[in-house]
């Protein structure tokens, strides 16, 4: 019986060490109800992007919406009242839009989800030397509330 219990434990230990998450397809999100959630929101924003769809874009935005935009300024700071005007800004100054998102984590605390995704986006913009195409490649972080009935951006839009 002594040298079955070490077994034993052994083996409960080594199978629970087997058991493998399962991911959202196509991300390096586990799946779990409440990240499909999130990630269902987070791609209609995507979608809303391409369409430039401003009125849906601030239909996605919590009232509680702030930017920093990254800078130690405070100028550049805005809420959701400053969304407004940097969605009508932005979009007006697009003419096509491929905005692509590789989602790599969603962390849920509470009733607030951190999303992190990699941005590769092409998009023809007019400059004041005249109309040219760009892209954006990066990481970045999105930030979602849950208001009781639907996941809303607080951040990152």
């Amino acid at each position: 019986m002594s040298k079955v219990l070490p077994v034993l434990a052994f083996l409960v230990f080594a199978a629970g060490g087997c058991v493998k998450e399962k991911y959202i397809p196509y991300t390096r999100v586990v799946d779990t109800p409440q990240n499909r959630e999130v990630l269902k929101a987070v791609e209609a924003y995507r979608l809303a992007i391409e369409r430039k769809d401003a009125a849906a874009l601030l239909l996605m935005a919590s009232l509680e919406y702030f930017e920093d935009s990254g800078t130690p300024a405070a100028d550049d700071d805005y809420g959701y009242e400053g969304l407004k005007q940097v969605l009508a800004r932005r979009l007006a100054q697009v003419e096509q839009i491929r905005y692509s998102l590789q989602y790599m984590k969603i962390e849920v605390r509470e009733k607030i989800a951190y999303v992190d995704v990699y941005i590769d986006a092409s998009y023809q913009i007019h400059t004041a030397q005249g109309t040219k195409w760009d892209r954006k490649q990066e990481p970045h972080r999105m930030e979602l509330t849950y208001d009781g009935k639907r996941w809303l951006f607080r951040r990152g839009m």
